[in-house]
């Protein structure tokens, strides 16, 4: 901020101080005399101060809040991207990442749910002929079975009444989700 040379007169801008002609710092009011609404409100404790730390301590909270949502956003949307590997081991680290973090963080709960329901939307592996012989299909076949039993067992988990953390209440989309006789024991 600019100094202004002591010497030089500047009209205030203040609505309190409209056209007065400011020369010296001596020139303007040392004491604000509130108002008697003013008194009144702030014996009833209405009217609260708002100093220089008070509004620092607000602005570092606001700050850490938008870190805080940044920071789970990211984490959601790793769990998310892993999810969609290829690695049946990855796949279930992520499912069970985003369990633990929907456990961990209520307002994001709806939103491991909704991202856990959309890997069970995704086609499941075919099984492969008795006779192929192929190790990587059935490699890839009982990786994503295991993937989908993960995630259906987590669900459960969570819906059991003797859970300690439920996710009743919440929605889950299953809606043209293809459920195996042995994924639905989960």
């Amino acid at each position: 901020m600019d100094r202004m040379p002591a010497s030089t007169p500047v009209l205030s801008r203040h609505p309190m101080l409209t056209g007065v002609l400011i020369t010296r710092m001596s020139d303007l009011p040392q004491k604000v005399t509130p108002s008697p609404e003013q008194s009144a409100a702030r014996q009833q404790g209405l009217l609260t101060r708002w100093t220089p730390a008070s509004r620092r301590r607000l602005a570092d909270e606001r700050r850490a809040a938008a870190e805080d949502a940044q920071k789970a956003q990211e984490r959601l949307d790793a769990a998310a991207s892993q999810l969609g590997q290829t690695s049946a081991g990855v796949r279930i680290a992520a499912a069970n990442m985003l369990a633990l973090f929907a456990d961990e963080d209520p307002a994001y709960r709806q939103a491991c749910i909704d991202v856990l329901c959309a890997a069970l939307h995704e086609a499941p592996v075919a099984r492969p002929d008795d006779d192929d012989d192929d190790g990587e299909r059935w490699l890839a076949w009982r990786g994503d079975r295991a993937c989908r039993y993960v995630i259906l067992t987590v669900i459960a988990a969570h819906l059991r009444s003797a859970s300690a953390i439920s996710w009743r209440g919440y929605d889950f989309d299953f809606s043209g989700v293809a459920f195996e006789a042995s994924e639905a024991q989960a």
